[in-house]
């Protein structure tokens, strides 16, 4: 893991991140297919997916034998990976809303927030690699949290029931309805302007050492779901899907989004300490505290996303259980399966 940067560093408003490459990798086999585009960084201080990005990305590189497609990587946010925070004026991956106007009009170099011309940049990178694409697009986005607990992904674009997205995907839970708690993301942009299929990954907390892992373990089986994995790198995917399996036992497979408690500027929010993804609670439960007195739960369900950092706007998110799903780690993922 890289050390933190600090405060000051020259370049983070002025025109660049220097030394901070935005491609991570960009692998393209001789036979057309589908692409696969994984994102890291959008959030600066959330490196462990860059960090599982470049493992894969080295490993495809050294087996050089991609069976057909393309996979593109890129880092999100360079000038807040560089001074090792979220954001450095605004939250990228909250900017990017139709009635705004950076992509519709994007900022002239040196216009507006430091964000806003990582967005112009993102946004010339994506628009190249949209228009080399041969085949359909699937994006995976790698996030970790604040809050310490078990990995998750959401989806734009799905085209299937999420139990079957399960089945032939990344095998952590899948949450249901997170694009529609959150205004301005990129995957809402993507799925918007190229009906890109897009996949959120929640890796963990942010300086948890397994964080990287469980990135890496998520990139192997989304490749591996979309027939992306030289027959050389297949012990990358079953290993994976024990990991992930393992790290997620016992929690269902698919849960809904039922709150999302947004928290302004000044309002002096303070999670209470020790809430875990997943972890269950109570209505009428004393979650966190502000300057108008405490927040309770008001459903009985479990606690995704507790904040526990100086910034963000999401103070955390309420889940629970969709239909009756079987819990985690009673199934064997198929590249298991097909070996026993």
């Amino acid at each position: 893991m890289r050390e933190p940067i600090t405060e000051g560093v020259p370049g983070a408003r002025d025109g660049g991140a220097p030394g901070i490459e935005r491609v991570l990798g960009r692998i393209k086999a001789r036979e057309a297919g589908p692409t696969v585009l994984l994102l890291g960084g959008i959030h600066g201080n959330e490196t462990a997916g860059v960090e599982g990005i470049r493992r894969v990305v080295d490993e495809l590189e050294r087996a050089d034998a991609l069976p057909h497609g393309d996979v593109f990587a890129l880092l999100g946010n360079r000038r807040a990976y560089l001074h090792d925070r979220r954001f450095v004026d605004v939250d990228l991956n909250r900017i990017w809303k139709p009635s705004d106007p950076p992509y519709e009009r994007l900022p002239a170099e040196g216009e507006g927030a430091a964000e806003f011309q990582e967005q112009r940049e993102l946004l010339e990178e994506l628009t190249m690699i949209f228009g080399e694409v041969r085949g359909p697009v699937h994006v995976l986005d790698l996030h970790t949290t604040s809050g310490e607990g078990a990995p998750f992904q959401g989806e734009f674009g799905a085209s299937r029931e999420p139990e079957e997205e399960w089945e032939r995907g990344i095998p952590v839970p899948h949450v249901l309805g997170l694009e529609s708690m959150i205004r301005g993301t990129l995957g809402a942009f993507l799925h918007r302007r190229w009906r890109a299929r897009y996949v959120l990954f929640e890796g963990g907390q942010h300086r948890d050492p397994r964080s990287p892992l469980r990135a890496e373990a998520a990139i192997w089986t989304f490749l591996a779901s979309i027939g992306l994995v030289p027959s050389s790198l297949e012990d990358r995917v079953t290993s994976s899907h024990r990991l992930l399996d393992d790290e997620t036992r016992g929690l269902p497979d698919v849960l809904e989004m039922i709150h999302r408690h947004p928290i302004f500027p000044d309002q002096g929010f303070e999670m209470q300490p020790g809430f875990l993804n997943f972890q269950s609670v109570r209505r009428g439960q004393i979650l966190a505290r502000n300057k108008a007195g405490t927040i309770r739960a008001e459903f009985d369900a479990r606690i995704l996303m507790p904040l526990y950092q100086e910034v963000g706007s999401d103070g955390f998110f309420l889940v629970r259980d969709h239909h009756a799903v079987r819990p985690r780690g009673l199934r064997r993922p198929e590249t298991e399966r097909a070996t026993s």
